[in-house]
């Protein structure tokens, strides 16, 4: 009567051995599928992590540049001067022709007194008034008006007159325009490590100028085109905060989403494409994003 009872007790035994046998391997399969995705996840964020620490160390050179800046540099002692040179005020030797030597007025100063000797020969009579007797015939010659004043010797020490240049001095906004060309032109030939040094120099000379979103700009794609994403993305995020409505802002916005998409940060890099698309619809970058098929 038990054995009966326990006989399909005995059947049973397979199956749960059966099954006893194939619970490890599927416990062993679930945890292998969970690393897995926590490695990815790990992995996810670590680079992540990358690019934080890179934006903070961006952050500290910006700070360190700005220090830099504040700090007051003492001014230089002044360069002493060696005393110039004595001028020579020697006036150098006139060339002229010398003038006649005027004679001896004999007649005119005798006959002043012959005429005074007769007039005065009564006693107590007043002298004639003076007559002067007409010119002679042989006049003085007189220099001033028959000979030319000869032209005044220059001295040494008389400054000499600046010619005024022919070729004007070009105006600061010249001067501002052909630096940013000359970055530019660098940018296009493919020179991209001296595009970036040009457009730095260009942006610490002229901090204020209307040029400064497109150097900007310019600059995050030399990194971009050398394959240094991080910094691109800061330079593009420079042009989005300091100059929110600028013509060059979804431009940035859509380089700042394809450098995203380079790190494979798919979640930042539709962010900035959902900004673009909505902030600008209308805008050459954002009907380039939906060529590329990325909106």
């Amino acid at each position: 009567m038990s054995q009966t009872a326990f006989r399909p007790v005995r059947h049973l035994f397979p199956s749960l051995l059966f099954c006893l046998l194939l619970l490890p391997a599927s416990g062993c399969s679930l945890l292998s599928g969970q690393d897995e995705t926590l490695t990815e996840e790990t992995q996810a964020q670590q680079d992540y992590t990358s690019v934080l620490e890179e934006e903070v160390q961006d952050l500290q050179r910006r700070v360190q540049v700005l220090e830099s800046r504040l700090t007051p540099v003492a001014p230089a002692a002044p360069a002493q001067q060696s005393a110039p040179a004595p001028l020579k005020t020697t006036p150098a030797p006139r060339q002229t022709t010398p003038a006649k030597a005027a004679p001896a007025p004999q007649k005119t100063s005798t006959s002043a007194p012959v005429e005074t000797a007769k007039s005065s020969g009564t006693p107590g009579a007043l002298p004639a008034p003076y007559s002067p007797s007409p010119a002679p015939t042989e006049s003085l010659p007189i220099v001033a008006t028959t000979q030319p004043s000869a032209a005044p010797a220059v001295s040494e020490s008389t400054p000499a007159t600046p010619v005024p240049n022919s070729r004007p001095a070009s105006s600061p906004a010249q001067t501002e325009k052909n630096a940013y060309n000359m970055a530019l032109g660098l940018y296009r030939t493919g020179r991209f490590a001296q595009a970036e040094a040009a457009f730095q120099a260009f942006l610490e000379a002229y901090p204020n100028s209307s040029l400064t979103p497109n150097a900007l700009y310019w600059k995050g794609e030399t990194y971009y085109s050398r394959g240094m994403f991080s910094d691109a993305i800061f330079a593009f995020k420079d042009v989005q905060a300091r100059f929110p409505r600028h013509g060059k802002t979804p431009d940035s916005l859509l380089k700042t989403a394809m450098a995203y998409d380079k790190l494979g940060d798919k979640q930042n890099a539709e962010l900035h494409l959902t900004v673009l698309k909505e902030d600008w619809p209308n805008s050459e970058a954002t009907a380039r994003a939906k060529q590329l098929g990325l909106i």
